[in-house]
């Protein structure tokens, strides 16, 4: 479903571009590319619609947005799969380097230099597209590690997600019965599982991909909801979380007047 919904996005948006241009989702050119939500307000000083829909989206979903609503970050998932498919070992761990702070600071700075230096928006965009180029790269090394390493490593609306998300109800369970034996890990393409006293833990690098759930055999972990839904039982709540995204889904494609 994620796939299919990237790749109508994206089709969409070469008609948009090529035939008409009544087809971009604001009617104006925005280049698909997830830091571009941001840096693209700062840039112009106005038009905060796809940010203010991630920010929403974040907020109903949780971090979830980079493992079912993301229209760039299914192509690192893939790639990712395409490696633990063929059976390789991952590489990596708690000492890979995070260049998320980083990458976040320059979607800022840099469109606020080109603005403030009167950058024409034609080398602006340039700029925006020479960056994008470097997800590719980092794709190959995704599908050569199994480890989703533009969305957890580089992606600065991913660590946004991660940070709004905690807002959200949504959180990832792990129970009693959990011995620690974290087959759970090997089904993680962002490296979010480590062993902590003697059973598996959850970090915030967690996209509730869900992928971990099926993997342990002890059905020790499940999706669950926190606040005043903390009581809804984990099947219950995971029936509830891929209803939200399948609808969150349907309302995308409807605003990008597909």
């Amino acid at each position: 479903m994620w796939t299919v919904f990237s790749s109508v996005f994206f089709l969409q948006f070469l008609l948009g571009v090529t035939v008409a241009s009544s087809l971009l989702m604001t009617g104006r050119l925005h280049v698909p590319v997830p830091f571009m939500m941001l840096s693209g307000p700062v840039y112009r000083g106005e038009g905060i619609f796809m940010l203010a829909l991630f920010s929403v989206s974040v907020l109903l979903a949780g971090s979830a947005w980079c493992s079912h609503l993301c229209y760039f970050g299914v192509w690192d998932c893939l790639s990712a799969s395409s490696s633990r498919k063929k059976g390789r070992p991952v590489k990596g761990g708690k000492g890979l380097r995070d260049w998320r702070w980083a990458a976040l600071a320059a979607a800022v700075v840099t469109p606020l230099l080109l603005s403030l230096w009167g950058i024409p928006v034609e080398y602006a965009l340039a700029v925006a597209l020479a960056a994008a180029f470097l997800a590719p790269l980092t794709w190959r090394m995704s599908a050569a590690g199994g480890v989703r390493e533009y969305c957890s490593r580089f992606c600065p609306m991913g660590l946004a997600a991660s940070l709004l998300g905690r807002l959200s109800p949504w959180r990832m369970r792990v129970k009693e019965t959990c011995t620690g034996c974290m087959q759970c890990a090997s089904a993680c393409r962002g490296l979010a599982i480590s062993r902590e006293g003697g059973a598996c833990r959850i970090s915030r690098r967690c996209t509730l991909c869900r992928d971990c759930i099926s993997r342990c055999s002890h059905g020790a972990l499940g999706l669950g909801m926190a606040g005043p839904f903390s009581s809804v039982p984990s099947a219950r709540a995971d029936m509830y979380f891929v209803t939200l995204v399948s609808v969150m889904h349907v309302v995308f494609l409807a605003t990008a007047r597909v």
